[in-house]
């Protein structure tokens, strides 16, 4: 069992805890109102969150674990990670799927795996995961974690994988668009097919979700990453099943990567590309206009003011409702990254 105290309390100030009851609200409206419909052939509304965890390693030539001078080590900062995926304090939960990113599996020391810390902790939940230096892993690796609900959600026997963003995304652990070649360079997609259930078993509705963590030092590899995500988005087995795109893409929402990400002709590693599918970026669908900076940020969370985190959907969702969870005790921070979460209503029963 994973240690968790209900006794400590959300350090927020009084304006964001306000607006926490009212995005609450608001989602709890969405929730109830699709249950009276249930019984019109309506889907529960989906639940996703995106979440870079912040890796628990620093290096093959340092010692210990990952702390910046913002954000403290994994031992202190994993019951509040536990905490946002598990109980959701300040969002809408329980999460249909959550995507976590720079997740490390160590198989040296057991104390900073999150993979398998996070799997324990999960209860009710699915867990999908390859080491992105490929299943040859000796010591260390990030990874790009798929949870989803089990009770409702059933992952398709032989559609689910990994591919690599690189030249040759098949060969487990390639990284040639990412030249220094350590472990924590690789960078990799993991997804998989779900299928709704019931009490009568499967309903027919679908939804591929992909998870990724763009590689943040190279500009060129972004490009090239978004591009080949999107050929396998269009690719897909099922192309009537709906998706989800979640991900650190280490890009502004302005960025050639996440405009093609939304279906928009741009110049990606000087070619021009046009989109072969269109996803939504459903924070800017729930909050239009806004760019997603985050305001008082030397004053306020030691997190980053860009918004580069998103939950990217297929036209066969409405955004209902998206938001940015501010859960911290104090200056413990969960991570150097918000969580980002959005509910989504599904357009139509696509079977």
């Amino acid at each position: 069992m994973i240690p968790y105290s209900p006794n400590l309390r959300r350090a927020r100030p009084r304006a964001a805890r306000a607006a926490g009851f009212i995005r609450r609200a608001r989602l709890a409206v969405v929730f109830v109102g699709a249950l009276c419909a249930a019984g019109s052939g309506f889907a529960e509304p989906v639940r996703v969150l995106t979440f870079n965890i912040l890796s628990s390693y620093l290096g093959a030539d340092k010692a210990g674990v990952e702390e910046t001078p913002r954000v403290k080590r994994w031992e202190k900062r994993a019951p509040l990670v536990i905490e946002v995926m598990r109980d959701h304090p300040d969002g809408s939960g329980p999460y249909d799927f959550i995507g976590t990113q720079e997740t490390s599996i160590d198989r040296r020391r057991a104390e900073a795996d999150q993979t398998r810390r996070l799997a324990d902790a999960m209860q009710g939940y699915g867990s999908l995961y390859e080491p992105c230096t490929g299943p040859a892993l000796r010591r260390f690796s990030l990874s790009n974690m798929i949870f989803w609900r089990k009770d409702r959600w059933e992952l398709d026997d032989g559609d689910h994988g990994t591919f690599w963003l690189s030249s040759t995304p098949d060969i487990p652990g390639s990284s040639d668009w990412n030249a220094d070649g350590q472990p924590e360079s690789k960078r990799c997609v993991t997804y998989g097919l779900f299928h709704e259930t019931g009490p009568k078993g499967r309903t027919g509705r679908r939804v591929y979700f992909y998870n990724t963590h763009l590689y943040v030092f190279s500009e060129a590899s972004r490009e090239k990453s978004a591009a080949l995500i999107m050929e396998r988005i269009a690719n897909r087995r099922d192309k009537r099943a709906a998706v989800l795109l979640t991900g650190d893409m280490n890009a502004r929402q302005w960025s050639a990567p996440v405009r093609h990400f939304r279906g928009e002709t741009v110049t990606l590693a000087g070619r021009t590309r046009a989109a072969p599918f269109a996803l939504r970026d459903t924070y800017a669908a729930a909050h239009p206009g806004q760019s997603g900076l985050v305001a008082g940020t030397r004053a306020s969370p030691p997190l980053f003011a860009d918004k580069i985190d998103y939950i990217f959907a297929s036209d066969d969702f409405i955004t209902a409702g998206a938001g940015r969870i501010e859960t911290h005790h104090g200056d413990l921070w969960p991570s150097d990254h918000y969580p980002y979460e959005t509910v989504l209503e599904f357009a139509g029963d696509k079977k």
